[in-house]
């Protein structure tokens, strides 16, 4: 039987969306160093790739200074077959891995989640991940580029059952600049057994999940079940 499933977020009120945040700040903080390194270093090719990342900060700045989320109850909509595939790439190896996520819109507060966008890591450990700001900044413009947004960042974390989805510090501190950016983000932490939860810092939203193979466990907890016919057992819903 297929099935629909939805779950709302937090209903605390939605902060003003602020543009100038400590993302930004981080950028800028990376370029700093970078050119700091390269010039200490003598290394002039180091200094035109800073630059060459300037410019791409600068243009992605100037996006984000126009856009703004709209300050209601988003839904976003997502197929068990997706999460699934976000399953999988976030736990193929034994490290933390993490994609974001973008699709479409329909300009009224509906989206949904449909492709990963995959980026590279700085550093990854069993219990921790970090993108590379370059290649975070590289991901961001490319989507701005083909019209698209980012609506979700997905990671993974050790453990099983869905008391290893609760989002960290870290996790809620990077999910805040992201809403405080105006990206219409929400984040999402799948377990090695296939638990996944979906969260924000404080922004009220919907959640719906289509499709069989997927247990609604609670408010924004989920259970994907192995597909029907597989070795291990059959799908729920």
């Amino acid at each position: 039987m297929s099935n629909t499933r939805k779950a709302s977020g937090s209903p605390s009120a939605t902060r003003p969306m602020k543009v100038c945040n400590d993302l930004v700040e981080m950028h800028i903080a990376y370029l700093v160093r970078m050119v700091d390194r390269c010039a200490h270093n003598d290394d002039h090719g180091g200094l035109k790739q800073a630059c060459t990342a300037l410019k791409s900060f600068v243009r992605l700045h100037r996006v984000l200074a126009s856009f703004s989320v709209e300050e209601s109850r988003p839904r976003y909509l997502v197929d068990v077959p997706f999460l699934r595939l976000a399953l999988d790439a976030v736990t193929r190896t034994e490290r933390e891995g993490l994609t974001y996520v973008t699709g479409p819109q329909d300009g009224t507060g509906s989206f949904a989640l449909t492709r990963l966008v995959e980026i590279d890591l700085a550093r990854a450990s069993i219990a921790y991940a970090s993108p590379d700001p370059s290649s975070q900044l590289d991901a961001l413009e490319q989507l701005t580029d083909q019209g698209l947004l980012l609506l979700a960042m997905f990671h993974s974390h050790p453990g099983s059952g869905q008391d290893a989805t609760h989002p960290s510090e870290v996790d809620l501190s990077t999910q805040a600049q992201l809403e405080e950016a105006g990206y219409p983000t929400i984040g999402a932490i799948f377990s090695r057994d296939g638990y996944v939860r979906f969260y924000t810092e404080d922004r009220p939203f919907e959640i719906i999940v289509s499709g069989t193979g997927c247990e609604h466990v609670t408010d924004r907890v989920y259970r994907i079940t192995k597909p029907a016919g597989s070795p291990e057992g059959g799908s729920s819903g």
